[in-house]
């Protein structure tokens, strides 16, 4: 299952087309929090979205911070893909489009230098990180899951080297079935996967509005092939819900890292608004009212 599985994750291809990043980024004020942290980490295509002020409000308030009850999985209050309609959204067009690197789900940040002693140690707690935050959230759900791939070092040829996890849910209560009942198929199975490419080689300057002062090693999202990542795949049938599982999984992480979720389609055609999670919390693309 780990060769096949590892494929389907990196099935984005080898080109890498990569952006500069900056060592330092200045927090601009006329855009949103997520629109700064999206663009700090490398996703340089995000971009916010005008929302009549008499929804603006209501939209920010109205139940974004899950860090109070991250693990919602049977709450219509939660981050599912009823989240325009939850919260009073009611803009879900094509205008939410994803493009470029908004089309994929990512995850970035800047893992603080006194954390680790070179590059490679921050490379590994990253991956062991993200991991931890996995198993926490499925253990406080009560979701069985079998951990079949746990930090693993992957080198192939004309590849990045890049470390892989992967937790498969095992719990027919939630409609994940066994690897054999799924007929041995990963598009019938309930997994969580990352992969994590290699940091800077270097500790960079952290943005000041994230960590004044601070240096860290940046895993940046800019990468059209080697940027690092979360999957999770549900099929029919089960209960579980992705927008839910990874807001619980941000939960768990520490504030250097951030998940961001991309804007997903519906079946009437429109699409779920683009986030990124940061310990537990959604930031949304929404210009913020200038007064």
């Amino acid at each position: 299952m780990t060769k096949k599985l590892t494929a389907i994750i990196l099935a984005a291809g080898l080109a890498s087309g990569c952006a500069t990043t900056t060592n330092s980024y200045q927090y601009k004020g006329d855009h949103s929090r997520a629109y700064n942290l999206a663009q700090a980490g490398g996703l340089y295509d995000a971009r916010d979205y005008d929302i009549p002020r008499d929804q603006r409000d209501s939209v920010i308030n109205k139940g974004w911070d899950v860090s109070g009850d991250a693990l919602l999985f049977n709450s219509g209050h939660g981050l599912g893909l009823n989240w325009g309609k939850s919260l009073g959204l009611g803009v879900l067009t094509s205008a939410f489009a994803p493009q470029g690197v908004m089309e994929r789900d990512s995850v970035f940040g800047w893992l603080p230098e006194t954390k680790a002693g070179n590059a490679r140690e921050a490379w590994e707690l990253m991956s062991s990180t993200l991991l931890d935050g996995i198993e926490k959230t499925l253990r406080k759900a009560n979701v069985k899951y079998v951990v079949d791939n746990r930090n693993l070092h992957q080198d192939f040829p004309l590849m990045s080297e890049y470390i892989f996890s992967s937790v498969r849910i095992v719990d027919p209560e939630h409609g994940c079935p066994d690897w054999e009942s799924a007929n041995r198929d990963n598009d019938q199975s309930c997994y969580v996967a990352t992969t994590v490419y290699a940091p800077t080689e270097e500790p960079r300057k952290v943005p000041d509005f994230l960590m004044a002062g601070q240096n860290g090693y940046g895993f940046y999202a800019n990468d059209e092939a080697d940027y690092s990542r979360i999957k999770v795949n549900i099929p029919k049938g089960s209960n579980l819900d992705k927008n839910q599982l990874l807001a619980g999984i941000s939960y768990e992480l520490p504030s250097w890292a951030f998940i961001f979720v991309a804007s997903q389609k519906l079946d009437t055609d429109g699409y779920t608004a683009p986030v990124i999670l940061t310990t537990g919390k959604a930031e949304l693309f929404i210009t913020p009212d200038q007064g």
